[in-house]
């Protein structure tokens, strides 16, 4: 993530905070609050641009088109259930253990996006 800062303020929160404190301790015993006041004021009112870099919009894109994905799959898949039903009585039924592994990371990944856990950045 790059954050652009403009020329003329400080370039970290902390020192906007010590040229605030700094300029507080220096002035008169009765201005101090006016001008911690107004240093707060002056730091809420500043905005920041912010870019995104391009692997964290692709990242951002992904998961976007893994949930639209997720939640066009319908839950019963009745053409995949009738399929197996045939294929177990027949005795043609083979396990195998990466497709159940798939198929639970994807439920897992559905789950969590759905919830909202998937969302950082």
């Amino acid at each position: 993530m790059h954050i652009k800062t403009p020329a003329h303020t400080p370039a970290t929160a902390e020192s906007a905070l010590l040229k605030a404190t700094q300029e507080t301790i220096r002035s008169e015993p009765g201005q101090r609050a006016g001008k911690a006041a107004e240093s707060r004021s002056e730091r809420q009112a500043k905005s920041y641009d912010v870019a995104l870099s391009a692997g964290s919009q692709s990242l951002q894109e992904a998961r976007q088109k893994a949930y639209d994905i997720a939640m066009a799959t319908p839950e019963l898949r009745e053409d995949r259930v009738r399929d197996l039903k045939e294929r177990i009585k027949s005795g043609r039924y083979e396990i195998d253990a990466g497709n159940i592994a798939d198929g639970m990371l994807r439920e897992a990944i559905k789950e969590k996006l759905a919830l909202g856990e998937g969302e950082s950045t």
